[in-house]
C-alpha cells in the first residue's frame, strides 16, 4: 500500500512542474521587454541617426517641427 502513493507522488510532481514554469516565464519577459526597450530606444537612435533617419525622419519632423517653430518665434 505505501508503494502505490509513493510512485504517484513523482508522476504528479513532474507534470506540474514545466506547466508552471512555462507559464510564469512568457508573461514576466513579455512585461519587462517594452519597459526596457523604450529606454534604451533613445539612447541608441542618436547613434544609429543616419541609418534610423530615413525612416523616423517624416515622422518626427512634422510632430516636432511645429512644436519647435512656436518656441523659436
Amino acid at each position: 500500500m505505501r508503494a502505490s502513493p509513493s510512485y504517484h507522488a513523482p508522476y504528479a510532481t513532474a507534470n506540474l512542474q514545466p506547466k508552471l514554469t512555462f507559464n510564469l516565464q512568457p508573461k514576466l519577459t513579455f512585461n519587462l521587454q517594452p519597459k526596457l526597450t523604450f529606454n534604451l530606444q533613445p539612447k541608441l537612435t542618436f547613434n544609429l541617426q543616419p541609418k534610423l533617419t530615413f525612416n523616423l525622419q517624416p515622422k518626427l519632423t512634422f510632430n516636432l517641427q511645429p512644436k519647435l517653430t512656436f518656441n523659436q518665434n
